[in-house]
């Protein structure tokens, strides 16, 4: 399902980091593990399966507060390593991962009258 999702949509292109890539291999089982529980409580309702969903429901949180938890604090102590280094560019890059790459952004020139000036050539 991964290699016919990237097919049809493609890699993500930007450079910013998050957390739920890093932590792929850690949430896939869970977010499988909740596709399977809800398989099994639709195929056949009792109460033994709505347990085994709600567990797995609760799962899912807990492990991504988690996980977020251990990216951010890594990132952090990477930045702060960078820093009591004296590593101008690890600390760059660190801080970069952290709040993405800056966004350029050019707004059109108007004129006085608030119209937008165009090329005429």
């Amino acid at each position: 399902m991964h290699y016919t999702s990237l097919a049809i949509f493609g890699k993500k292109t930007c450079k910013a980091h998050n957390w739920l890539e890093a932590k792929a291999i850690t949430m896939t089982p869970v977010f499988e593990g909740k596709h399977v529980a809800l398989a099994e409580y639709k195929r056949s309702a009792s109460g033994k399966n709505l347990q085994i969903l709600r567990a797995a429901r609760n799962k899912v949180p807990q492990t991504a507060r988690r996980c977020t938890n251990e990216y951010w604090t890594q990132l952090s102590e990477e930045i702060q390593t960078a820093a009591i280094m004296r590593n101008i560019r690890g600390m760059c890059i660190g801080i970069k991962k952290a709040l993405g790459s800056a966004q350029s952004k050019t707004a059109p020139l108007k004129s006085s009258t608030g119209e937008i000036i165009t090329d005429k050539g």
